[in-house]
Parts: structure tokens; sequence; C-alpha cells
């Protein structure tokens, strides 16, 4: 980061805040879209900090972890001392399943190999992932195959996995707004959409990490499909919370995008769940 970018950061940040060092396009895998940004809080240089690696949304299909959105927020909670990781990863159509949940995977890998670099606490990494990225961080939480293949597995790699607003934990039975998206990244096979969906791998006697789920009320699928996830995480033994985000006088997408926008509010009652949970507060 150069010296302008530094003093610009400090003048916008209150005195309470670190300044950030922010490192872009960092390679986990060998495909132009494998790569990572990375926040430093200028704290964890001298002490590790925990992690929160960020999943982007849109619909499997679009979307980056360098969009205003995603930059602000994991710039707010960077300055609340923790490191920040956002991934890109390979999107559909042009790949289908399990190319994204593979990515996810390798990027947490590569964050248990390599955070130390950045001043991160390998043993702290949470997970948090909004709309498709959201069906994401569930699964690779809930599926073992795909973090066993780096010899992890999700309840020792992983300290907390919060998804924020999808209605994608069961894929075998999509809502209409979401058919079109599921079709491109899943396809139609029955067996690969039971797979990649979150609520169908939970089993009575798995390890799971721990939980904080996250839905608008308005958007009822959402709800629903978050409240049977909660009912067999707990059935397992899994520690698990859920709230819903009222957003009066606004439809389904702007719901979506606000409680999006929320997560870089540090005054947001969810947000500030997240964070306690990251950071360990009472």
């Amino acid at each position: 980061m150069n010296r302008l970018l530094v003093l610009l950061l400090s003048l916008v940040c209150s005195a309470t805040h670190a300044e950030v060092k922010i490192t872009r396009d960092i390679h986990y895998g060998p495909g132009p879209e494998q790569i990572v940004d990375v926040y430093q809080p200028d704290q964890c240089r001298s002490t590790p900090c925990p992690v929160t690696i960020w999943v982007h949304g849109g619909g499997w299909r679009h979307g980056n972890t360098s969009g205003r959105r995603s930059t602000d927020m994991q710039t707010v909670w960077a300055e609340q001392g923790i490191v920040m990781v956002g991934i890109n990863y390979r999107l559909a159509p042009r790949y289908q399943h399990p190319a994204q949940i593979e990515d996810v995977a390798s990027a947490i890998s590569w964050v248990h190999d390599n955070i130390v670099q950045y001043g991160g606490n390998p043993n702290r990494v949470s997970l948090l992932g909004h709309s498709a990225g959201a069906h994401l961080v569930a699964l690779v939480a809930t599926n073992p195959s795909y973090l066993g293949a780096h010899h992890l597995t999700p309840k020792a790699a992983l300290a907390n996995v919060f998804p924020i607003d999808t209605a994608s934990f069961d894929l075998t039975r999509p809502s209409r707004p979401v058919e079109r998206m599921v079709k491109n990244a899943f396809g139609e096979d029955e067996a690969v959409r039971r797979e990649a969906s979150p609520i169908w791998n939970v089993v009575k006697g798995g390890s799971y990490p721990p939980f904080y789920i996250a839905a608008t009320s308005v958007r009822t699928d959402a709800v629903q499909t978050s409240e049977e996830l909660v009912r067999k995480l707990k059935e397992a033994g899994t520690p698990v919370e859920f709230i819903t985000m009222d957003y009066p006088g606004a439809g389904q997408l702007m719901a979506h995008a606000k409680i999006a926008g929320d997560l870089a509010k540090v005054d947001n009652r969810m947000t500030q769940a997240l964070l306690s949970r990251v950071l360990q507060r009472p």
C-alpha cells in the first residue's frame, strides 16, 4: 500500500480504528479467478488476529470480492482488528458445480497455510457469505469431502460459519426466483443438487462448526430453508443461532441488498453479533 492510501485510510477512520494494509490478487490456485484480497490491520503485524474469509454472492454466476460493497465491509471489519480475506472463485455457467465449492475449499486451505504471514491466526478462522456465498459457506462446512481434499475438517478448520440471506440451502426444491441460477450452476441432475445442498449434508452424529444464520423476514423462502437447516444442525448437536432482519417497506430484492449493506455497519445488531463471535467478546 502506498503512503497516500495509508494517509487516506487513517483520515476516514476514527482514532480507535486501525490502519489497514490491503494486498490484492494473491493466487490460491492457478486460474485467473482463483485469487484473494487480504486486509491486514496494523495491530495484527505484532499480534496474530482472528481471520474472517468473505465469500461474495451473485447467483454463482457474477460478482467479485473487489466490488464497492465488499471492500467497504472488509475494511470496516479489518478496522475492528480482524484479518479479512475476500475470495474470488470460478463462476457459472462457464464453470459448473463443483468448481465454486472446490475453490472455496482451496482458499480456506490457502488461508490455513499462509495467513500467519499477514498477521492472522489460522486457529481462529471464520467464514462469512451472502446470498450464493451463504450457500457456499454452509456447504463447505457441512460436506466434509471438500475440505477433506486438503486434509482439513470443517469443525477443526472453521471457528464460525455465517450464512447471510440465502434460499438455497436445499437445491432440490429451489424457489422460482432462483431456479434458473441453480440450473446454470448445478445442472438438473437431482443427485448433484442433493449433494450440493447443505440441508441434505447435515446428519445426526456429524461434526460441524458453530453457525450463526441470518435472513430477511420478507424472503419467506430464505426463512423457511434457514429454519430447516437450523433444526437439522441442532439435532446434530451443533451450536446454531438464527435471526431474521426486518426492512419495513422493502421488497425482497431491496431487503436482500440491505442486509448485505448492514454487514458494514458495526452498530447493526446482526453485525455486532457476528463481530462478537469472531473477536470472542462476551
